[in-house]
C-alpha cells in the first residue's frame, strides 16, 4: 500500500484530513513501527547469511539488515547461544587476546557482533538464519514492505497510535487489540496453507550484502 493512501485513510478516520494534528512524519514512523512489529510477530523476512571464519578471530559483525538473530551454524553444525552473564561467569578469559582455539561450540551477541567460543582453528563457513529489517518508507510514493493482506493491519496500528496521541485510550486499546489479533490470525492462516500444500516449493532470493553472502 502506498504511504499516501495510508496517510489519507488514517487522517480521515481521525477526522483530521487537513493534518492539523496528525503530522506526516508521525504517520510514517507508525507505518515503519507497524512493519517491524508484523515482521517479528509473524517471523517474516527470513534470510540466511554466510561468511568464512578467520583463524583465531572471535567476533563477526551482524549483516547490515539483521533485525532478529535466529540461529548460528559453524561448518554446518548448530552452535549453542549463551548469555553475556554466562560468558562472564563461565568463560572469564573470553576477552583475552587468545582465549584458545578449536571448534566453536558456543556463541553470544554483543555490540552488533557474533562472538564464537573457542576461537575458530580453521577457515569454515559461518551461517546465520535471521529476520531482516523491513525496508522503511519515507515518502508518499513508497510502498510498504509487506504483502497486501497486511494493509489493514498497518492501518489498525496507525489508528491505534493516532488514538493514543489524542488521549483516547479506549480507541487505542480497541485498535491495538484488533491489530494483534488479526496479525496472529494471518500467521495461523499461512501455517494452515503450508500444512495443506501437497507440493511445497522453495524460492531463493539473492540480495546484495557486504561481508555476508546471502541466499
Amino acid at each position: 500500500m502506498l504511504v499516501s493512501d495510508i496517510k489519507r485513510r488514517v487522517k480521515r478516520q481521525f477526522g483530521d484530513e487537513s493534518g492539523a494534528q496528525l503530522k506526516d512524519p508521525d504517520i510514517i514512523d507508525w507505518i515503519n513501527d507497524a512493519q517491524k512489529e508484523i515482521y517479528v510477530k509473524n517471523n517474516l523476512g527470513q534470510k540466511i547469511g554466510t561468511m568464512n571464519t578467520i583463524i583465531n578471530t572471535q567476533s563477526y559483525s551482524f549483516p547490515a539488515d539483521l533485525m532478529r538473530l535466529l540461529s548460528v551454524k559453524y561448518d554446518g553444525s548448530t552452535i549453542t547461544e549463551i548469555s553475556q552473564q554466562d560468558v562472564d561467569k563461565f568463560i572469564p578469559n573470553a576477552d583475552m587476546v587468545n582465549p584458545g582455539q578449536g571448534i566453536p561450540q558456543h556463541y553470544w551477541t554483543y555490540a552488533d557482533k557474533i562472538s564464537l567460543y573457542p576461537n575458530p582453528d580453521s577457515v569454515k563457513v559461518l551461517t546465520i538464519r535471521y529476520n531482516r529489517t523491513p525496508t522503511s518508507v519515507a515518502i508518499d510514493t513508497d510502498n510498504t514492505d509487506l504483502d497486501q493482506k497486511y494493509d489493514n493491519r498497518i492501518l489498525d496500528y496507525c489508528h491505534a497510535m493516532s488514538a493514543q496521541l489524542d488521549g483516547n485510550m479506549q480507541g487505542y486499546i480497541m485498535f491495538m487489540q484488533r491489530f494483534e489479533g488479526k496479525v496472529d490470525s494471518t500467521k495461523n492462516d499461512e501455517f494452515e496453507m503450508q500444512a495443506a500444500s501437497s507440493y511445497p516449493g522453495i524460492s531463493v532470493s539473492v540480495r546484495d550484502s557486504d561481508e555476508w553472502g546471502m541466499i
